[in-house]
């Protein structure tokens, strides 16, 4: 039926792993693409989409490099294949928060807390979107 202009592009999964791919390829150990939800609509085996909806989570900590990553191919890319199959793409931000570092006073006192006990440690990088984040907003973490 060439008529049919389904919602849901070919190669769906593709999509969320070129996302991955992509990320893995900046090369940078800081930056991750995750894709969460991937939903069909109307979701019933018997009918034709309407539309679908494929969320994916970037998170790099160097801003710029997020912003320039993140979007461009996207757009592009989505651009394309929205004339290919006549039908409409839209590339929406959801968050784009800036990462929040902890205080070193705070880095400190758990670095010598460990040595004082003899614990092994080394600082990381949590990309949790949770927590320390949300309480940044309110208060330095200090």
């Amino acid at each position: 039926m060439p008529e049919r202009r389904d919602r849901v592009p070919r190669g769906r999964g593709d999509r969320a792993c070129r996302s991955r791919r992509r990320a893995r390829g900046t090369r940078a150990v800081d930056t991750v693409a995750t894709t969460g939800v991937c939903e069909v609509f109307p979701g019933a085996i018997n009918s034709v989409p309407s539309r679908a909806r494929l969320d994916v989570d970037v998170r790099i900590i160097d801003l710029a490099r997020r912003d320039s990553s993140a979007r461009a191919p996207s757009r592009a890319r989505s651009d394309e294949a929205a004339g290919r199959r006549g039908v409409t793409v839209r590339l929406e931000p959801i968050n784009a928060d800036p990462p929040a570092s902890c205080a070193q006073t705070i880095v400190g006192a758990i670095t010598a807390a460990c040595e004082a006990r003899g614990l092994s440690h080394r600082p990381m990088i949590s990309r949790a979107y949770h927590d320390s984040l949300f309480m940044s907003g309110l208060r330095r973490l200090e």
